[in-house]
């Protein structure tokens, strides 16, 4: 696996001695081309109906947005008010726009496969008259402080804990509201 080819199927690691990145090949081949290798979307977020996902670089799936509807009903200030105070990390104050809401954040999840919490940036935008929608995409990695590559869909990159963080972000948003 060249360099190049290995950035984009693993975009959060950082550069590897040849000795480590052997090792990291032979564990990707033990696992039976599991993650990286497969074109096929997690199952476990393929049944959301809110997960929206496409074909990334050379064919892999890859985590595009996650859109949720909540009850609630708010006004912008409201809810700009409670992404402010529900969002870790977030990038700057809440934009509102019109009746909607607009936030850049950073938040980390668990990868079982590496055993570590990776963190990952996206946007969110909170629209709705009649309710809240509340929809989370750009969606990146995050290596060493910089963009990283996008999120992968695939089962091995554990997909479905990204989309259980942004589900509880969107939770707390909404709690947050109705208590206003």
């Amino acid at each position: 696996m060249t360099d190049n080819r290995m950035a984009e199927c693993f975009p959060f690691t950082t550069r590897i001695s040849p000795v480590r990145a052997i090792h990291a090949v032979s564990a990707i081949l033990i696992t039976g081309l599991a993650g990286c290798a497969t074109t096929e979307v997690s199952p476990e977020i393929s049944r959301n109906p809110g997960v929206e996902t496409g074909v990334g670089a050379h064919g892999y799936p890859i985590l595009i947005s996650l859109t949720l509807s909540k009850p609630s009903v708010a006004g912008a200030k409201a809810r700009a008010e409670c992404a402010k105070s529900q969002m870790n990390d977030i990038e700057g104050a809440p934009v509102i726009a019109g009746a909607s809401v607009q936030a850049s954040a950073k938040g980390s999840f668990f990868f079982p496969s590496a055993g570590v919490s990776k963190p990952f940036r996206y946007s969110l935008s909170i629209s709705g008259e009649s309710g809240s929608v509340y929809k989370f995409d750009r969606l990146r990695y995050i290596n060493d402080g910089s963009q990283g590559g996008q999120i992968m869909a695939s089962k091995y990159f554990s997909p479905e804990y990204v989309v259980q963080e942004l589900e509880s972000i969107a939770d707390n948003i909404d709690a947050c509201v109705r208590n206003i």
